[in-house]
């Protein structure tokens, strides 16, 4: 286990138990504490810190960003991938199911940078457990006014719904689950509009990469790939299970 950690609950083996207010104040607390800067410094902060998407591609989220800000403002949306799609996906799953309120407090930082007014959950059908649990957190997310469904002159809105989709598909990356979503949608333009997606790994590292700072976040990991990774491993070996890991580390 590294020095540093990102996911606190990860050698859970149930979905996080979330049954007080104090839950929900923390919450409350760490999001103001983010979206109380100016969508611009925090974008300046994202490029600094060189954090990378937790997918197949790897791709720097600063720069993966810049292509979905350039587009048009009209009905932006962004999408939690937790399907099983491409590497990663079974790790994407776990995480969400015991660091939940990480990857929703991840989720809502990104839309909220993006400025993107609608998100998405993307999470298999079968999964009828987690579905329930992130219904409940979600609905008690507008009820405790940690987000908003309605846009009023001191508060950002964010229209938050659970797409129950598939499982997996023959081929991975992001456009397999925006085709599952929408199969109407062009390039980038789902259900009319433009769209990111981003994983539920890296939506749980970047508000703490977030106030961590540049700085201090460099320090974990390698030059080039900043900060840590889940690791599953399982058959003939030592540990059966979920890993954090540092990049750069020697298994």
């Amino acid at each position: 286990m590294t020095e540093t950690t990102f996911f606190p609950n990860l050698q859970a083996d149930h979905l996080q138990k979330i049954d007080d207010k104090t839950s929900w104040m923390v919450l409350s607390k760490s999001l103001q504490s983010i979206l109380c800067k100016s969508r611009e410094d925090l974008l300046s902060n994202l490029e600094n810190l060189r954090l990378r998407e937790r997918d197949i591609k790897a791709s720097d989220l600063f720069q993966k960003w810049g292509v979905f800000m350039s587009t048009s403002t009209e009905r932006r949306q962004i999408v939690l991938d937790a399907s099983y799609s491409g590497p990663g996906g079974e790790v994407s799953q776990h995480i969400l199911k015991t660091d939940t309120l990480l990857v929703l407090e991840g989720l809502i930082v990104s839309a909220y940078i993006l400025n993107a007014p609608f998100g998405y959950i993307y999470v298999p059908a079968s999964e009828k457990a987690l579905i329930q649990h992130l219904e409940g957190i979600v609905e008690t997310l507008y009820a405790e006014g940690v987000i908003h469904r309605k846009k009023t002159q001191d508060k950002w809105s964010f229209d938050l719904n659970i797409h129950y989709g598939e499982a997996g598909f023959v081929g991975v990356g992001d456009r397999c689950v925006l085709r599952s979503m929408d199969t109407t949608s062009k390039e980038h333009a789902l259900y009319g509009g433009v769209d990111c997606v981003i994983q539920a790994e890296t939506a749980a590292i970047l508000p703490q990469a977030l106030k961590m700072g540049p700085e201090k976040f460099s320090k974990t990991g390698t030059h080039d790939s900043v900060g840590h990774k889940v690791l599953s491993f399982n058959g003939h070996v030592n540990r059966v299970g979920f890993v954090e890991v540092s990049f750069g580390v020697l298994l």
